[in-house]
């Protein structure tokens, strides 16, 4: 009498085979950023989402105005220690753009992700800067819109309201200088 089965494992592997295959050619046409720290997103070369509200200092802020102008937006929390470790790099930054001919600055502009007001004002009292527009993003809108998960994530828009980077981890002067001065090139 002879066995009728098969070996199940040559089949068991085939199988296999034909799912990482899929799983390879899926990952290498998936849309990637430019670097390890940059982010793909269907807001990429898009219009950047509205954004306005009421500052820090209680002046009204929309980014719409900020039209003609680079901008830096930052999403940030007191609680987040990367945050943190970034807030003396994004002073600097700051404050190198006043050292620059007006038609050459860069404007930043920070976005409270989660956070009270007093935990938002103390950091800055403490830690200095906040000289620049400060978000107090109530109900979280511009998070939203953004489609922020978490903090820091900072977003370049040029001058025509269009966002030309996104990136998702704590950045350096040099870096954020490097980014600008690249999408500065390219535009």
């Amino acid at each position: 009498m002879t066995d009728s089965r098969r070996p199940l494992a040559p089949f068991l592997a085939l199988a296999l085979a034909v799912v990482l295959g899929g799983l390879v050619f899926l990952l290498a046409r998936a849309p990637k950023g430019d670097g390890p720290d940059t982010e793909a997103t269907p807001l990429l070369n898009h219009a950047a989402p509205a954004l306005s509200g009421r500052t820090l200092d209680g002046s009204t802020f929309d980014l719409a105005s900020r039209r003609g102008s680079w901008v830096v937006l930052n999403f940030f929390s007191t609680t987040c220690t990367p945050c943190r470790q970034e807030h003396p790099a994004l002073v600097a930054f700051h404050d190198g753009q006043a050292a620059k001919p007006p038609q050459d600055r860069v404007e930043l502009v920070t976005d409270v992700f989660y956070d009270s007001v007093s935990n938002v004002r103390s950091f800055f009292q403490k830690q200095g800067g906040g000289d620049w527009p400060v978000l107090l993003d109530e109900g979280n809108a511009g998070a939203l819109a953004y489609s922020i998960a978490k903090v820091p994530e900072t977003w370049i828009i040029d001058p025509n309201g269009v966002i030309r980077k996104h990136v998702i981890s704590t950045l350096t002067v040099d870096r954020l200088e490097l980014l600008l001065s690249q999408l500065k090139a390219a535009s």
